[in-house]
């Protein structure tokens, strides 16, 4: 209902809460995830796995001024991940994946790596590159280019401060229409790690 605050005020206005709980349950989509994976020690410094995931996201009905949304249908992923330890040094971690997307309304893949070192017990540094690409039904193809990188200092046991930066460039093509996105994003915070 547009420009209402509050359950109380609908309740107030004459809506049953039974008309709210209908109205709640056909605007809200409820999702799936399935998954499945193993991983193998190629050696004392690397890893493989892979795994594969089934998700989908159910369809919504309108509501007041909310559109109807569809469902996505069965989406397919297929991932495949190397993991080497003490890399380059006796802290580091390096971490790359290759994924294949395959739904009802669009295929893709996705490309990955991170390098992790730790330095010394307190500091923590690390670097991300994914690249995505995606093609839907109506031939749209989107193209995503994301580097990022964070510095995270253990404060605490649990407690560490974190800093992350990071560029994302997005290309969305269709036989009528180009958008080219360039995004820059900064964050600060402090994680809490419960364990």
């Amino acid at each position: 209902h547009p420009g209402t605050t509050s359950i109380r005020t609908l309740i107030d206005g004459g809506i049953s809460r039974d008309e709210l709980w209908r109205e709640a349950k056909a605007v809200t989509p409820i999702s799936d995830l399935y998954s499945f994976g193993l991983t193998y020690r190629l050696g004392p410094r690397w890893q493989l796995g892979g795994d594969v995931k089934l998700q989908k996201v159910s369809a919504t009905q309108a509501a007041g001024a909310l559109p109807a949304s569809p469902g996505t249908g069965n989406i397919w992923i297929y991932t495949l991940q190397g993991v080497g330890t003490s890399f380059w040094t006796r802290t580091d971690v390096l971490v790359a994946s290759a994924s294949a997307i395959r739904g009802a309304l669009f295929d893709g893949w996705t490309l990955s790596g991170s390098y992790v070192l730790v330095v010394r017990d307190d500091w923590r540094l690390e670097a991300q590159l994914r690249y995505y690409r995606q093609r839907d039904a109506n031939a749209v193809t989107l193209a995503r280019v994301t580097p990022t990188l964070k510095l995270g200092y253990r404060i605490r046991e649990n407690f560490t401060l974190e800093a992350e930066a990071g560029v994302e460039r997005s290309d969305s093509r269709s036989p009528l229409h180009t958008d080219l996105t360039d995004r820059r994003f900064y964050n600060l915070g402090i994680r809490w790690d419960f364990y």
